[in-house]
Protein backbone atom coordinates (compact mmCIF):
# COMPACT_ATOMS: atom_id res chain seq x y z
CA UNK A 1 0.00 0.00 0.00
CA UNK A 2 1.33 3.62 -0.60
CA UNK A 3 2.82 5.74 2.15
CA UNK A 4 2.24 8.94 2.85
CA UNK A 5 4.89 10.18 0.85
CA UNK A 6 3.25 8.82 -2.53
CA UNK A 7 0.29 9.39 -1.44
CA UNK A 8 -0.78 12.23 -3.89
CA UNK A 9 0.74 10.22 -7.30
CA UNK A 10 -1.01 7.30 -5.88
CA UNK A 11 -4.24 9.04 -5.85
CA UNK A 12 -3.49 10.27 -9.42
CA UNK A 13 -2.73 6.55 -10.43
CA UNK A 14 -6.08 5.40 -8.84
CA UNK A 15 -7.68 8.15 -10.95
CA UNK A 16 -6.02 7.10 -14.24
CA UNK A 17 -6.74 3.60 -13.91
CA UNK A 18 -10.25 4.23 -12.83
CA UNK A 19 -10.23 6.38 -15.89
CA UNK A 20 -9.18 3.82 -18.53
CA UNK A 21 -12.01 1.12 -16.66
CA UNK A 22 -14.67 3.96 -17.01
CA UNK A 23 -13.79 4.62 -20.87
CA UNK A 24 -13.90 1.05 -21.09
CA UNK A 25 -17.31 0.54 -19.76
CA UNK A 26 -18.49 3.43 -21.76
CA UNK A 27 -17.40 2.03 -25.33
CA UNK A 28 -19.13 -1.37 -24.18
CA UNK A 29 -22.37 0.83 -23.42
CA UNK A 30 -24.15 0.15 -26.33
CA UNK A 31 -23.68 -3.29 -26.98
CA UNK A 32 -24.63 -4.25 -23.04
CA UNK A 33 -27.09 -6.73 -24.08
CA UNK A 34 -24.23 -8.70 -25.38
CA UNK A 35 -21.94 -7.90 -22.56
CA UNK A 36 -23.66 -7.56 -20.00
CA UNK A 37 -21.37 -9.01 -17.30
CA UNK A 38 -18.05 -6.90 -18.76
CA UNK A 39 -19.93 -3.64 -18.39
CA UNK A 40 -21.27 -3.97 -14.83
CA UNK A 41 -17.84 -5.42 -13.84
CA UNK A 42 -16.10 -2.30 -15.60
CA UNK A 43 -18.27 0.24 -13.60
CA UNK A 44 -17.64 -1.69 -10.74
CA UNK A 45 -14.03 -1.11 -10.75
CA UNK A 46 -14.07 2.24 -12.06
CA UNK A 47 -16.50 3.03 -8.90
CA UNK A 48 -13.94 1.52 -6.74
CA UNK A 49 -10.78 2.71 -8.02
CA UNK A 50 -12.28 6.42 -8.13
CA UNK A 51 -13.50 6.26 -4.33
CA UNK A 52 -9.67 4.59 -3.76
CA UNK A 53 -8.40 7.56 -5.32
CA UNK A 54 -10.32 10.18 -3.35
CA UNK A 55 -9.78 8.89 0.06
CA UNK A 56 -5.45 8.55 -1.41
CA UNK A 57 -5.77 12.39 -2.17
CA UNK A 58 -6.89 12.94 1.60
CA UNK A 59 -4.20 10.95 3.08
CA UNK A 60 -6.32 8.65 3.86
CA UNK A 61 -5.60 4.94 3.80
CA UNK A 62 -8.39 2.72 1.62
CA UNK A 63 -9.33 -0.42 3.37
CA UNK A 64 -8.27 -3.69 1.39
CA UNK A 65 -10.97 -5.07 -0.77
CA UNK A 66 -13.69 -4.24 -2.43
CA UNK A 67 -16.60 -3.52 -0.32
CA UNK A 68 -18.04 -0.62 -2.05
CA UNK A 69 -20.19 0.51 0.52
CA UNK A 70 -17.39 0.78 2.91
CA UNK A 71 -15.49 3.09 0.63
CA UNK A 72 -18.63 5.31 -0.25
CA UNK A 73 -18.92 5.80 4.07
CA UNK A 74 -15.53 6.32 4.70
CA UNK A 75 -15.39 9.46 1.12
CA UNK A 76 -19.04 10.80 2.19
CA UNK A 77 -17.42 11.05 6.17
CA UNK A 78 -13.97 12.56 4.47
CA UNK A 79 -15.91 15.35 2.40
CA UNK A 80 -16.91 13.37 -1.21
CA UNK A 81 -20.02 15.13 -2.16
CA UNK A 82 -21.32 14.53 -5.68
CA UNK A 83 -24.99 15.87 -5.85
CA UNK A 84 -27.60 16.76 -3.69
CA UNK A 85 -29.21 13.46 -3.51
CA UNK A 86 -25.77 11.36 -3.35
CA UNK A 87 -28.17 9.16 -0.82
CA UNK A 88 -30.07 8.33 -3.69
CA UNK A 89 -28.20 7.88 -6.43
CA UNK A 90 -24.28 7.28 -6.08
CA UNK A 91 -25.48 5.73 -2.74
CA UNK A 92 -27.73 3.07 -3.96
CA UNK A 93 -25.40 2.55 -7.07
CA UNK A 94 -22.76 1.90 -5.06
CA UNK A 95 -25.02 -0.44 -2.80
CA UNK A 96 -26.78 -2.31 -6.04
CA UNK A 97 -23.10 -2.67 -7.60
CA UNK A 98 -21.44 -4.03 -4.35
CA UNK A 99 -24.35 -6.44 -3.89
CA UNK A 100 -24.64 -7.45 -7.93
CA UNK A 101 -20.89 -8.78 -7.39
CA UNK A 102 -21.55 -10.76 -4.58
CA UNK A 103 -19.01 -13.63 -4.97
CA UNK A 104 -17.29 -12.05 -7.59
CA UNK A 105 -20.33 -12.55 -10.05
CA UNK A 106 -19.49 -10.31 -12.38
CA UNK A 107 -16.57 -12.22 -13.23
CA UNK A 108 -17.61 -15.82 -12.35
CA UNK A 109 -20.66 -17.68 -13.20
CA UNK A 110 -22.92 -18.16 -9.92
CA UNK A 111 -26.17 -19.28 -10.04
CA UNK A 112 -27.17 -16.63 -6.75
CA UNK A 113 -30.09 -14.54 -8.27
CA UNK A 114 -29.32 -10.39 -7.58
CA UNK A 115 -30.69 -7.18 -7.70
CA UNK A 116 -28.67 -4.33 -10.23
CA UNK A 117 -29.13 -1.11 -11.01
CA UNK A 118 -30.16 -0.54 -14.56
CA UNK A 119 -27.06 -0.41 -16.61
CA UNK A 120 -28.04 3.62 -17.94
CA UNK A 121 -28.51 4.42 -14.33
CA UNK A 122 -25.22 3.12 -13.40
CA UNK A 123 -23.68 5.05 -16.55
CA UNK A 124 -24.90 8.40 -15.45
CA UNK A 125 -23.71 7.70 -11.90
CA UNK A 126 -20.98 6.77 -12.21
CA UNK A 127 -19.76 9.28 -14.46
CA UNK A 128 -20.84 11.80 -11.91
CA UNK A 129 -19.03 10.38 -9.76
CA UNK A 130 -15.56 10.47 -12.00
CA UNK A 131 -16.37 14.40 -12.31
CA UNK A 132 -16.38 14.70 -8.92
CA UNK A 133 -13.50 12.87 -8.14
CA UNK A 134 -11.44 14.69 -10.94
CA UNK A 135 -12.35 17.68 -9.87
CA UNK A 136 -11.44 17.20 -6.41
CA UNK A 137 -7.92 16.13 -7.88
CA UNK A 138 -7.76 19.29 -10.25
CA UNK A 139 -8.00 17.03 -13.34
CA UNK A 140 -9.24 17.03 -16.59
CA UNK A 141 -10.24 13.46 -17.30
CA UNK A 142 -10.00 14.70 -20.89
CA UNK A 143 -6.29 14.54 -20.43
CA UNK A 144 -4.44 11.54 -21.81
CA UNK A 145 -2.88 10.63 -19.79
CA UNK A 146 -4.61 11.52 -16.38
CA UNK A 147 -1.55 14.11 -15.21
CA UNK A 148 0.77 13.03 -12.48
CA UNK A 149 3.90 11.01 -11.94
CA UNK A 150 5.06 7.70 -12.69
CA UNK A 151 4.39 5.20 -9.74
CA UNK A 152 5.55 1.87 -11.59
CA UNK A 153 7.16 0.98 -14.76
CA UNK A 154 5.80 -1.50 -17.25
CA UNK A 155 7.82 -3.38 -19.74
CA UNK A 156 5.79 -5.10 -22.58
CA UNK A 157 7.07 -8.21 -24.43
CA UNK A 158 5.69 -8.69 -27.92
CA UNK A 159 6.40 -12.22 -29.71
CA UNK A 160 9.85 -12.71 -30.36
CA UNK A 161 10.47 -13.76 -34.21
CA UNK A 162 13.53 -15.35 -35.84
CA UNK A 163 15.17 -13.07 -38.84
CA UNK A 164 15.62 -14.52 -42.36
Amino acid sequence: MPTANNRPAMALAFLGYARQYHRAAEQLFDQFRDLYHPVYFLYFHTVELALKAFLLSLDVRPKMGHKLTELYDECRKNGLVIGPEDQFQIGNIVSLLESGNKHNSFRYMVKTSRVLPSCSWAREVVGELMQAVARHLKVDLNENPVPGVAVRFDLVWGKLTLGK
